[in-house]
C-alpha cells in the first residue's frame, strides 16, 4: 500500500497541480493524504474539491517538519511518498519506484532524477530575476522519495525545530545506514517561483551547512569511540 503525503501552506495557486499529477499516476496511490498547514487563502476549498479521493487534514501553522510528520501518523501505507505542494509527479514516479524497492527487499528508500521549471505564471520581469537550471539531475529532494514507512521508525520523525527538517533527517538516516538508491530517470518537476521556500528563506544555506558539520561530528565521535574500545578489548 502507497501513501503519498502532500503538505500545503497557503498553495491556492499551485495545490490542484500538485493533486493531479499524483492521481495521474499509471500505478494509483492507495492514499493521498494533505495536510493543511494553516493556510489562510483558499488551498481548504480547492483540496475540499478532491475529497473523497484525497484525505484532509488541518493543522495550525506549525511548519513543514510537523505537516510531515502528521501525515505519517494519519497515513497506513506501508511505503510512503512526498509531495511539495508546489511541485508536480511525471506519471510513472510511483510505478518505477515501487518496482525499485520491491525488486530489492534490503533497500530503504528510493530518490529519482528531478528538472526545475519556471512556473509559467511569472512575468517576464520576474522570471528574469530566477535561476532556474533546466539540467536534469539526480536528487536527494523529498519530492524524489519513495522510502519504507519502517525507515521512520528508524530513523524517527521530521525536526520541527528547524527550517531544513528533510536535510536533517536525511543525514539521520546515513548516520542509521539506510540503504538508498538514486533511480536514473527524470519522475519529478520542481517549480521555481518567488515564493520559493529555499528564496525567501535565504538562511536555511547556513543551517545545511550547521546540520552536515552535526553529522559530520557525530560521525566522527562515534569512529573514535568504536576505535577506544577496540582498543580496550
Amino acid at each position: 500500500m502507497i501513501s503519498v503525503i502532500i503538505p500545503v501552506l497557503n498553495g491556492e495557486a499551485y495545490i490542484a497541480q500538485a493533486i493531479e499529477s499524483v492521481l495521474d499516476q499509471t500505478l494509483p496511490a492507495d492514499e493521498v493524504v494533505v495536510i493543511n498547514d494553516g493556510s489562510s487563502d483558499g488551498t481548504a476549498e480547492i483540496v475540499r474539491g478532491y475529497q473523497p479521493r484525497v484525505l484532509y487534514h488541518r493543522q495550525p501553522n506549525l511548519g513543514p517538519g510537523a505537516a510531515r510528520n502528521l501525515g505519517i501518523r494519519e497515513s497506513k501505507g506501508d511505503q510512503v511518498a512526498f509531495l511539495d505542494a508546489d511541485d508536480r509527479w511525471l506519471p510513472n514516479k510511483l510505478a518505477l519506484q515501487k518496482a525499485a524497492l520491491d525488486a530489492d527487499p534490503a533497500l530503504d528508500l528510493v530518490f529519482s532524477h528531478t528538472r526545475q521549471f519556471l512556473s509559467p505564471e511569472l512575468s517576464e520581469e520576474h522570471a528574469a530575476t530566477l535561476i532556474c537550471d533546466e539540467t536534469v539531475q539526480p536528487s536527494p529532494l523529498i519530492s524524489c522519495l519513495l522510502a519504507r514507512r519502517e525507515t521512520f521508525e528508524r530513523v524517527g520523525p521530521f525536526r520541527t525545530d528547524i527550517k531544513a527538517e528533510f536535510v536533517e533527517w536525511y543525514l539521520r538516516g546515513l548516520e542509521a545506514g539506510l540503504r538508498m538508491r538514486i533511480l536514473d530517470v527524470l519522475l519529478v518537476e520542481r517549480r521555481i517561483h518567488t515564493a520559493n521556500f529555499t528564496l525567501k528563506n535565504r538562511d536555511v544555506r547556513l543551517e545545511y551547512l550547521r546540520l552536515l558539520k552535526a553529522s559530520l561530528d557525530r560521525r566522527r565521535s562515534r569512529m573514535s569511540g568504536n576505535a577506544a574500545a577496540g582498543a580496550l578489548a
